[in-house]
């Protein structure tokens, strides 16, 4: 059996019916791919964890930008009329008008 080369780390080779290599299958997001060159499977690698990283950041920001609603505003800065608040308890969003 020959050697993979570096970029094989995280895919698993699918074979066909002669038992040779005829793609690679993601084992991050199940994606599928015909091409298996090296430079192919590094694209494929670097944007699965872009994606994660993008879902991670957006989770992130939400859980900041609810912890920062409970702080109060000061009087010489415009209230905007709704702003949307995530509760720690609930993931649905919440609009609400401040009342000056």
């Amino acid at each position: 059996m020959g050697k993979f080369h570096e970029n094989w780390d995280g895919f698993i080779p699918l074979r066909d019916s002669n038992n040779k290599v005829c793609g690679a299958e993601c084992q991050g997001c199940k994606k599928r791919l015909v091409k298996r060159d090296s430079d192919t499977l590094l694209n494929h690698k670097n944007y699965c964890k872009r994606t994660k990283n993008v879902e991670a950041l957006q989770t992130r920001d939400v859980n900041v930008q609810s912890s920062d609603s409970n702080a109060l505003l000061p009087r010489s800065e415009p209230v905007d009329d709704s702003q949307e608040v995530e509760t720690s308890n609930r993931t649905s969003l919440y609009a609400f008008k401040l009342i000056t």
